[in-house]
């Protein structure tokens, strides 16, 4: 192969490694620009972790204040619970004693009808027996 022949190869391989090495800096420019995209990416969620913290952050102290709500309230129902229960006590003793003393006076109002009763039976029994000797003598006429 002659020296001409030789360089024309080596302008051609040049030639090549030259269209490679612009394909190659083509590349690099993609992956410049992927890479600008990726750390546009990273820089967004970032910020969404931040706003995940934040949110986190903020059910954490909506969690405690609500805890501390309900327990304050629980402690609020709890006093009038007993309140109530204690006034409850009061008058369920109160219609006892009176129910108690009804029961009482019941007994009492039933012996005197008793008594009555009987008292009536008897005054039947005698105005039976004075109709029987109205009849007899109102017979004698």
């Amino acid at each position: 192969m002659t020296d001409e022949e030789l360089a024309g190869r080596f302008d051609n391989i040049d030639q090549r490694f030259a269209a490679v090495d612009q394909r190659f800096d083509a590349v690099d420019q993609r992956f410049d620009a992927v890479d600008r995209r990726f750390d546009a990416v990273d820089r967004r969620f970032d910020g969404v972790g931040q706003q995940f913290d934040r949110v986190r952050e903020d059910a954490a102290a909506t969690r405690r204040e609500l805890l501390a709500f309900i327990k304050d309230e629980g402690v609020t129902t709890r006093r009038h619970f007993d309140v109530v229960a204690e006034a409850q006590k009061s008058e369920i003793k109160l219609i006892a004693e009176g129910h108690k003393a009804l029961q009482s006076d019941m007994t009492g109002v039933k012996g005197r009808v008793d008594r009555v009763e009987t008292r009536q039976d008897r005054l039947e029994d005698r105005q039976g027996a004075l109709e029987h000797r109205q009849r007899k003598l109102d017979g004698r006429e």
